[in-house]
Parts: structure tokens; C-alpha cells; sequence
């Protein structure tokens, strides 16, 4: 089997309720890609808009992406969210970065039920 990163899923609390947000992280596209293809195709989740990343990112204190971000810039130029919105870093993420590769990341919410 291929090089597989665990996808990364965080749970935010606070005082009224409980919420899963997928939080897709890989330094491999090909893995990346794969993991945002599964969850495009579901139709439980979409991607979150750059307005979401920044609130994300507000609530945990992310000051590196917030100062420097404004919805347009939330995501590269391929379309990945630029910064790590969870203000917690992973040691792969770390080490990636320290030898200048990239880190690709892409954010799920639910869908809402209609």
C-alpha cells in the first residue's frame, strides 16, 4: 500500500454543543488528494468557505494566520488552506516544514440536512 497519513479530526467545544470538523492534513498531494476526493464525493460534507477557516482559526488563537490572512488569501494558489488553522501543529507538519516542503490541508463541515 501507498504512503498513508492519518487524517486528522479535531473536536471543538464550547458551552452550548459539541462539533466534529474534519481537518485533512498530508506533505504528500497525492495523498491529500485522495482524502479531500472521499469526502467531496460524500454528500454529508462539504468544504469549508475561507470565512469558516478564519473563525477556525480566530477560536483557537491562530494569530500566524489570521494577521497575515484575509478570506482571500486563506488559500494557495492549488486551493489548500495556507495555514494551520487548529493552531496545533502535528510533528510531521513541524518536520515538513523545517526541510521547506509543503503541507496541504484542507477543512470539512456537515452539510446541512434539508
Amino acid at each position: 500500500m501507498g504512503k498513508w497519513k492519518p487524517c486528522k479530526v479535531f473536536t471543538f467545544v464550547n458551552d452550548d454543543f459539541c462539533v466534529l470538523i474534519p481537518t485533512l492534513q498530508s506533505d504528500v498531494k497525492e495523498v491529500i488528494v485522495d482524502m479531500c476526493s472521499r469526502f467531496d464525493a460524500s454528500e454529508s460534507f462539504r468544504r469549508a468557505t475561507g470565512d469558516e477557516v478564519l473563525a477556525l482559526a480566530a477560536g483557537n488563537g491562530c494569530e500566524e494566520g489570521i494577521s497575515a490572512a484575509s478570506v482571500a488569501s486563506v488559500f494557495d494558489s492549488g486551493g489548500w488552506i495556507a495555514f494551520n488553522p487548529t493552531n496545533i501543529p502535528t510533528e510531521r507538519e513541524v518536520h515538513a516544514q523545517a526541510d521547506g516542503e509543503s503541507v496541504y490541508r484542507a477543512l470539512f463541515r456537515k452539510r446541512n440536512k434539508q
